[in-house]
């Protein structure tokens, strides 16, 4: 008789606030020094992948608050003792400066701009920062970039933890992730080295060097997860499985997929995607999954046909 092969756990709150608190326990052991936090609003997903990306990049929790107020288990995501600082991303219209004020911690910077874009620029910064103070030889490309489409959100939550994974090569280039903005449906001037969805989703750049285009967000996810192997030459054993169509419970999944060095996939509620599927079933590195969501985003039937996976 075959043994199951794949490992499924699930974390889950009662809502996105305590699901994303009870997702920083399973990388607790690369944050438990950790002397920063990454707040952001629970009801902006732009922002919050922003702040993914961001909490990645420092190994550090990434915390979830309403606009005007913290929600109740909100002390509980961090030990104010040990936290110096605290970068809060998003604008005073998604997290109010009174909701700041209740944090009681000295040491904040808000990153936010006029729109989506201009956030991500201000938090690439903090990170290029970041990482020349690790690396001093590391340069950052100035005009190529890595897009994905900044008014929707399945697209990019593949995006983080594979950028997350690119940037660590062996060697000292840097590539910038940025939400595309462009409405146009004309070629957009200018050069985009890996870009995040379909021409639907992200138009068309003067100069393209690899599209991740599935038929759907779903085969989307999994042709960036191929890409692990492809393109960084890294195999991953771990896949952290998130819905396709609710970004609420997702939202936590960035930071974790990064420290897992795993790969985050899409899928409908009540079934297995079949892209997704496929992808499993055909790469046996795969030892273990990672639901973030509960029932009502992915149901215990997507367990079973997990587990089901020899």
């Amino acid at each position: 008789m075959n043994k199951k092969r794949i490992n499924v756990t699930r974390i889950a709150g009662i809502n996105r606030y305590e699901t994303a608190l009870k997702t920083k326990y399973y990388y607790l052991d690369e944050i438990a020094s950790s002397k920063f936090l990454v707040v952001t609003s629970g009801e902006s997903f732009v922002d919050a992948l922003s702040g993914g990306l961001l909490a990645s990049e420092y190994n550090c929790p990434l915390v979830f608050v309403k606009n005007n107020s913290l929600n109740n288990d909100f002390k509980k995501g961090y030990n104010p003792l040990k936290i110096q600082k605290v970068f809060v991303v998003g604008g005073k219209s998604t997290i109010s400066d009174k909701t700041i004020k209740d944090l009681d911690i000295s040491n904040m910077e808000r990153l936010s701009g006029k729109n989506r874009l201009e956030t991500a620029h201000k938090v690439d910064t903090e990170i290029k920062n970041l990482m020349a103070s690790r690396n001093p030889k590391i340069s950052a490309y100035t005009d190529i970039i890595a897009v994905y489409d900044g008014y929707n959100f399945p697209d990019a939550l593949s995006a983080i933890p594979f950028m997350y994974q690119y940037n660590r090569r062996p060697n000292d280039n840097y590539l910038s992730l940025f939400p595309n903005i462009e409405k146009s449906k004309n070629k957009i001037e200018g050069s985009a080295y890996l870009i995040f969805g379909g021409k639907s989703s992200v138009p068309e750049y003067s100069y393209e060097k690899t599209r991740f285009d599935g038929k759907n967000r779903y085969e989307t996810a999994v042709l960036v997860a191929k890409a692990y192997k492809e393109m960084i030459n890294k195999d991953i054993d771990t896949i952290v499985l998130v819905s396709g169509k609710d970004y609420a419970d997702a939202l936590s999944s960035t930071p974790l997929a990064s420290s897992k060095k795993a790969a985050i996939l899409l899928t409908e509620s009540n079934n297995l995607n079949a892209y997704t599927k496929e992808y499993l079933s055909t790469n046996k590195n795969i030892k273990n999954v990672i639901i973030v969501g509960g029932e009502s985003s992915v149901s215990n039937s997507i367990v079973n046909e997990l587990e089901a996976i020899k």
